[in-house]
Formats: structure tokens, sequence, C-alpha cells
């Protein structure tokens, strides 16, 4: 990490020398097809820093660019960029004006994450699907994990009554199958996972970036099932928001639960655009809700306030460094006896985070006309989390856990010509946890996991347009080791190479067909996150990799049709694609041992069978007028080992699905802008039916007292709980809501915006969950809140 920051000061140094001041002026507007001028446009200077935004009028001002020939982009949500060539002569003003057309689909955005470097959307060999804040605010969605369900071929779920753990599964394929990053940098660890998806407000996201399938290799491990990109907001021009939300849960229920969320962010930036920050916070603040009134929650109480900012500092005309930094304090506690002690209580899950990262980029235009480009980062990401995962009053379910997670590197964008480009370019990531559990019965400290993780890659890809393609092939080779500092057998390295190709080809004005395979990996690691739910009735979990442990391969194809233009007067975007996924060594996870103590240990081995994922996404955007828009996604698939595998305690419990992953699933979101002031918003999001595993409590195991046999045969023969393990296939659920707001301009550009949604209208929502202290929590599936309603306010100013 020292080498790496003397490095990054290095290269800033060498960069300042690329400074140069010349008194070059560059004046005009921009406007739409009907000659009205579009407010605040981005204007970019191409293989520069160089940049600004139109004022309210749409007018603009420019000074100190390079002298010579310069390409003029300008850039607006809701329209086609439009570039313009200029001379700049010293001590000169020159004027430009352009008209930019509808985008009415934003085909046209640049993305990042397809080959690491932006690119056009539309022209991008992969496929790249981008969700909005727009999407985010129709649909009431406060996080993440609320507003990704609306992307085609996700799907969120609740895998736990206690503490709300939730996951996406990609095209059928659990949680840790999805490479997430945080502005394309990998530092979001497994333990991250677990709670992260609601630990990001939606409030901070400029777009969420998402690659289904193995196509986005290049950014390392994990992006089997598909990569998700969070791109959070960088400041443009001076702006201030801030909005409160009140929430609601379970209405027509005899006990509802709340939940407020309050919320800002704040941007200024300098006159000359060299200078700018965007401040963000929220608070939230989540009561417990027990659907079932059996006293224990199936949505837990929930704390959280996070603080960041994101800044950037252009040192001259080709440099220009861009830094964030955030930080979090998570509160959540699921079971039941809120008001006591978590050993108190029957059961009880409860973790406090307290998470701080932050990254820090420098980008050097080596070459303006060519648009050669060499960045240099460094991110970290450092999460102290202390837990109680304990049941029956038990006062040694305490501990803690601490992990840091590092990535930093450099890549090179080379600029051949006009149709071909190369990226090359190393990273480094390292991934340090300890897992601890305090026996205060005992005054000792065990420390269940001590692992150490360090992948290093080298990776290179190639873009050439030729004709009516597009072709991107990319190679990436990754050097990996696991260290278990307590089982110095669990030790593991390896070396892979991760091939990838993609061709975009152009039939025509509207139609595209791209075509691609991946090489995708995951590198083995002793931490088990998932087992967070077993943990509550253990007195130690341990962990290890079984001998000769090898990495989880997958080779990924995909085929898309898409469709662009007009069918009568409706404005259509369509998406046809086809996946096909296979696993080579799927992980699994065994129950090794479970003495009398309470202690288990688990081994992680490779399925020696595979499996595999295959099946359509379905995508459709329909503009009928320009104040109305539709979008909806659908996937049918299936998920399945080659031969059954073992899925409960019993050998004979096996499954040839993998389980809770259905077979269809889907969203919708419908927006209508009613006049001027009034928004109407529907969604939906659909779930089909699934196999999920139902774990019941037999009350003839071992260790347990004769008062607790008594109570677990009681509460089987209440139908609470169940006395063994059942395969459970689900019934299907649709997840409907709908928001009505009205928007007030007031003066200096200032609005003020009332709304009010209900969620889940329709009520469907998990009807047999298990009842009581010895419930199976993890038998919890469907949509993550019952009927709720909404109460939001936002002032803001442009």
């Amino acid at each position: 990490m020292k080498n790496l920051i003397v490095i990054f000061l290095t290269f800033l140094y060498v960069a300042n020398v690329y400074g140069q001041h010349t008194d070059a002026m560059l004046f005009g507007d921009v406007k739409d097809e009907n000659g009205k001028h579009i407010p605040f446009a981005h204007i970019l200077v191409k293989g520069t820093t160089l940049g600004t935004a139109a004022d309210e009028s749409g007018h603009f001002a420019m000074s100190d660019l390079p002298e010579g020939e310069v390409t003029i982009v300008a850039e607006a949500m809701g329209y086609k960029p439009q570039e313009k060539k200029v001379i700049m002569k010293k001590n000169k003003s020159t004027e430009v004006y352009f008209v930019l057309k509808q985008d009415k689909f934003k085909l046209n955005e640049v993305v990042v994450s397809a080959d690491r470097t932006e690119i056009n959307r539309q022209e991008a060999p992969v496929m790249v699907n981008v969700l909005s804040p727009k999407v985010f605010s129709n649909t009431q969605s406060t996080t993440l994990a609320e507003g990704i369900n609306f992307t085609p071929g996700i799907r969120v779920e609740n895998d736990c009554q206690n503490c709300g753990f939730t996951q996406i599964r990609m095209n059928g394929l659990a949680g840790p199958y999805t490479q997430i990053l945080i502005n394309s940098k990998n530092i979001f660890s497994g333990l991250a996972g677990v709670y992260g998806l609601e630990q990001i407000p939606s409030s901070i996201i400029e777009r969420v970036e998402v690659v289904r399938g193995g196509g986005s290799a290049l950014f390392g491990s994990n992006a089997i099932g598909g990569t998700i990109n969070i791109i959070t907001k960088e400041p443009d021009k001076n702006t201030f928001e801030v909005s409160s939300n009140y929430g609601i849960i379970g209405m027509g229920y005899k006990a509802y639960g709340y939940d407020k969320n309050l919320s800002f962010n704040v941007a200024n930036v300098t006159k000359t655009h060299n200078l700018g920050f965007i401040a963000y916070g929220m608070a939230r603040n989540r009561t417990p809700f027990d659907a079932n009134h059996d006293g224990f929650s199936e949505i837990p109480l929930l704390k959280t306030q996070i603080f960041g900012i994101n800044t950037f500092y252009k040192i001259n005309s080709r440099t220009k460094v861009v830094g964030t930094f955030r930080s979090l304090h998570d509160f959540r506690r699921g079971g039941n006896k809120f008001d006591l002690l978590p050993h108190q209580a029957d059961i009880t899950e409860q973790t406090e985070h307290y998470i701080t990262g932050g990254d820090i980029t420098a980008d050097i235009f080596t070459n303006r006309e060519k648009e050669n480009k060499l960045s240099i980062f460094t991110s970290f990401q450092n999460i102290h989390r202390n837990s109680y995962y304990g049941a029956n009053q038990d006062p040694d379910a305490y501990g803690f856990t601490d992990n840091l997670t590092t990535n930093s590197g450099l890549q090179y964008y080379y600029h051949f010509s006009g149709n071909h480009k190369i990226i090359s370019g190393v990273d480094v990531t390292t991934d340090v946890l300890e897992d601890h559990k305090l026996e205060q019965t005992e005054v000792t400290e065990a420390i269940l996991t001590n692992q150490y993780k360090q992948s290093q890659g080298l990776f290179l890809q190639d873009e050439l347009k030729k004709g009516k393609f597009n072709f991107s092939t990319g190679l990436r080779f990754e050097n990996y080791a696991v260290k278990d500092k307590i089982d110095n057998s669990g030790n593991i390295n390896g070396n892979i190479i991760l091939p990838r190709f993609s061709v975009l080809y152009k039939l025509n004005n509207f139609y595209r067909i791209r075509v691609g395979y991946a090489r995708g990996y995951r590198s083995p690691q002793v931490f088990d996150e998932d087992l967070h739910v077993e943990a509550s009735g253990a007195k130690r979990i341990f962990h290890l990799n079984a001998p000769n442990l090898k990495e989880e391969t997958s080779d990924s194809y995909t085929m898309s049709l898409t469709y662009n233009g007009i069918i009568g007067f409706v404005n259509t975007y369509a998406v046809l694609e086809g996946f096909y996924t296979i696993l080579h060594n799927p992980f699994s996870t065994r129950l090794l041992n479970l003495d009398t103590a309470g202690t288990m240990l688990y081994e992680r081995y490779n399925a020696t069978n595979g499996a595999y994922v295959r099946g359509f996404n379905f995508e459709l955007n329909l503009m009928p007028t320009y104040n109305t828009k539709f979008q909806a996604g659908f996937t049918l698939q299936q998920s399945r080992y080659n031969h059954p595998e073992q899925w409960g305690n019993d050998s004979t419990e096996t499954s040839i699905y993998i389980l809770r992953s259905p077979s269809a699933y889907g969203y919708y979101v419908f927006n209508w802008n009613i006049k001027h002031h009034w928004i109407l918003s529907t969604s939906g999001t659909y779930t089909g039916s699934m196999f999920t595993p139902h774990l019941g409590t037999n009350p003839n195991q071992d260790g347990l007292t004769e008062e607790e046999r008594q109570e677990i045969e009681e509460a089987v023969r209440n139908g609470d709980i169940i006395a063994g393990n059942v395969l459970v296939k689900t019934p299907s659920f649709f997840d409907f809501g709908l928001k009505l707001a009205y928007v007030f301009d007031l003066k200096d550009k200032s609005r003020i915006k009332f709304s009010v949604s209900v969620k889940n209208i329709l009520n469907s929502y998990q009807k047999d969950f298990d009842k009581g202290k010895y419930r199976d929590a993890g038998y919890i599936y469907g949509p993550s809140l019952p009927r709720s309603i909404y109460f939001g306010i936002k002032y803001g100013i442009e």
C-alpha cells in the first residue's frame, strides 16, 4: 500500500507538467429539436478533463482551452450526445451551437462496466442494463436492495426472519455468484454482502450498471452470475436536496411496524468547474414487524446512519483526481423481547456495523487527439461488526468480526485509430478477516476464522470496429492465495486464465445482435457468512476447506437480439436474450461434526457433478408519449445440478434443483407525468414458484434438556414448527405498488414534492412462517414487505 501511495503522488507530480494556460475562449448554447434551450447540459472537451455546465438558459462559456482542433461534446439527460470539432486559437473567442435529439431510452449514455472504460451503451458489444434514479423514485425504493429488483434477470430475496439478510440472485444464481462493485472498485466483500444491499441509500446513486452473465470477468472473481456496478453521484452543478419518508408496515395486521427515513445531499462546483464536491447523508429508523403475532419478528428492527462525500479536482486540462469517502453505522436486531439484553431473550440475532470506505482515482490524458488515458486508483472498505447470534438465553453467543478489503491498480487506455482501442492494466485485491466469539461463562475469546485472501490480476482488452461489427476480446490472468491462519491445511493458491469474447452486429438502424462467451471463477475462502442463521443455535461454528479444494469455474454463453424503433406511434425498445452458464466444481458446504457442547464444524468442498443455469431474459420499453413510459422484464430459467446434491443434514435429503431459484420472475414500472405537476407511477414484481428447504427441530436430538424437549414436542403438535426436514414448493407472488406525487415549483429554481405510495397493495406475502423460538428462521420467501403505505416530502434547489 505504501508503494502504491508513492506511485500515486509521483503520478500527480508528473501529470502537473502537462498543464497549459491559454486565453482561448468558447461560447455557445444547447437547444432541443424544437428550438427550446436545454438547461444544465454538460459541455466536455474530448481527451481532456475540461468541462462545464450550461446555465438555466442553456448558455455556456469556457476559457483556457487547448490550441488547435478540439472536439466539443454536449450531453444532457434524455438526449443523444452531439460532437462538434472547432479550431481554438490563443487569445481568441469561438462560438459553437448544439441541437440535441431525444434519447428516449438512454441507449446513448456512457457506461463503464462493459470493458472497464467509457463506451456508448448502444455500441457496447456486451449487453449493459442501467438503473436510473428515476426508477428508485417511481418505485419508492430508499435503498439499493429495494430498487435493484426492477432490472431484467435480477431478483432480491430475504433469507432470514431474524436479521433480514438479503441477497441478489442474477440469472438464477445465488448472491456469491454476483460481483458487486462500488465506482468500479472491487471492495464489496462477502461480509459486506450480507446486509450491504440495505446499507446503500438510493439518494447517493447516479446509476447502477448491470452486466448479466460472465461478460465482466475483467473485473476479477465472483462475476459468474454477473456484475453490478454502483456509480455514486459526482457533482456537476450547485444543488441541494432533502427528503423525508414515513412508512407504516403491515396495513391490515394487528400490529404495525414503522419506517422513518431522512436523507439529504448538497453539491457545490466552482465557476471554472475545476473543483467540486457532493455531500450526502441518511438516517433511517425502522421498528420490528411481527406478521404471525407469535412475539417474534419477521422484519428486524433497523437503525442506520450514513454520511459520505464525493469530490473532484482538475489539476490541469489533462489531469483529474476524484476522491470519495463514506461512513456508516448500522444496528439491526431480530427475534423477541426487544426491551431486554440479547442474551435475556429467547432468540436474538443482533449486529452493529461500523463501516468506513473510500477511494481515490487519478486520470491523466497522455494524448489529447487520441484520447489516450492512464488511470491509477486505490480503494478500501473496513468493517467492524459486533454481533449476537443466540438462542435460549445463551450468554456465550456474543462476538465481533473485523474485515478490511482493499483494491488498487492502474490501467491504460490506448487508441490506435478511430476503430481500434486497447485497455490493459493490473490490480490487486486483499481481504483480511477475523471472526471472534466471546464466551462470557468461561471468560474466554475464541477466534473462529482468521483469513487472508489476495488476488493479483493482469488484464488486456481489445476493441475493434469493422463495418457493421464491433468486436471485444479480453483476457485476464489472476493469481490468488487463501490463507487460514487457524488451520494451515486450508491454505490454497492457484492461477487461472479468464478469456472473454463478445461481438455486436448491426443488422440495420433498428436491430442489433450480440453474442458472447466468458470464463468466470470464484476463489475458495474459509469464512462463510451464509451460515449465520445456524449460529444462533450453536456455541461455536468453525469453517475449513476440504483438502485439494479447487476454485469454482464457469463457462457462460449469451446471445441477444435488440430492437429500437417506432411501432405505430409508440417508441419501442425490446431485448430477447438467451443465457447458458455451466458451473464446474461448484462450492458446497457440509456439516462434519456437531458435539454435545454445540460446536459445529463445517467443510467447504467441490460438488463433483457440476451444475448449470439456462434460460431467457425478455425486456420491453415503451414510450407512447413524452409523458408516459412503460418498462418491464421477465425471466424464464432452469437452475439445476447435473446429479442430486445434498441439502439437509441427512445424506438422503438431496435435490437436483438449485434451491430458492424460481423458474419464472419479472417486474414492470409504469410512469405517467400528468400535465405539469402530477406524477402517477405503478410497479410490480412477480416471483414464481420455487423449491426451498424447511428445516425442522427434532425433539430427540442430542444435547437437549428435558424442558427443551417438551417445548419442541408441544410446538410440533401445535403446528408452529416441523420435526423433520422437507422441501417445499412455494406459491407464486405478485407484489403490486402504486405512487402518486405532486410537485410545486417555487422561486429561485426550487421545488417541493409531496408523495404517497402503497407497496404490496394485494398483500401478496408469505402465510406459513414458523412460530416461536424453535422456528426455522431461514424458511422465508416471497416479497420482503407486507402491505405498507409511505408518505414522502422532498425539497430541492437546482
